[in-house]
């Protein structure tokens, strides 16, 4: 009895020990197409990764390029040349801003309400800039931005970077304007 007892046990015994070994083949299969598959996902998911960060660097560069330029230094200003300007004939796409840096030979007080102003002729440029105190024979650097009109054809446009200060010192002296000459300038619009 012992005998047969023991052939079954051997009989199940090998039996389940082929089932364990089938299990562990189709593990090792799984196993080896789980690998495969993850490398395919890891190749498509670098892939990706690549091109999200191509498609942000170009767009990062082109915002740069719009913000930060690297605009010179305006020469210094003097009495008898009293506005200075970086760039005299910059070049602009339509429909973008200009960065613009110009010096003012204070030729009377400065005050915070005194701006630089841009004529165009019929264009309709704007410019933005702060205002500045300054006393009379200050050098006074300005950081401008000009917005070029989206409408405006290709070429070249004449303008005229213009200055009036008040005179004022913010208190209660009497303002007395003083105009200062415009200074030219041509701005390429491609």
């Amino acid at each position: 009895m012992y005998s047969l007892i023991q052939k079954i046990y051997k009989y199940k015994h090998s039996k389940y020990t082929k089932i364990i070994q089938e299990v562990l083949v189709m593990n090792k299969k799984g196993s080896m197409e789980l690998s495969v598959n993850s490398i395919v996902i890891l190749v498509i998911a670098i892939v990706m990764l690549g091109l999200i960060l191509g498609f942000v660097n170009k767009n990062f560069n082109t915002i740069n390029k719009q913000f930060s330029q690297d605009e010179p230094a305006a020469p210094p200003a003097s009495s008898s040349d009293p506005i200075s300007i970086s760039r005299a004939a910059p070049t602009v796409n339509a429909g973008e801003q200009l960065s613009l840096r110009f010096n003012i030979y204070a030729l009377a007080n400065i005050s915070m309400i005194d701006k630089p102003s841009i004529n165009c002729g019929t264009s309709t440029f704007t410019l933005s800039a702060n205002g500045k105190l300054a006393k009379l024979g200050d050098n006074v650097e300005y950081q401008a931005i000009v917005n070029v009109p989206t409408t405006l054809a290709k070429g070249k446009t004449l303008c005229s970077l213009g200055f009036t200060a008040s005179g004022g010192d913010g208190t209660n002296s009497p303002i007395i304007p003083y105009k200062y000459q415009s200074k030219d300038l041509i701005i390429t619009v491609q």
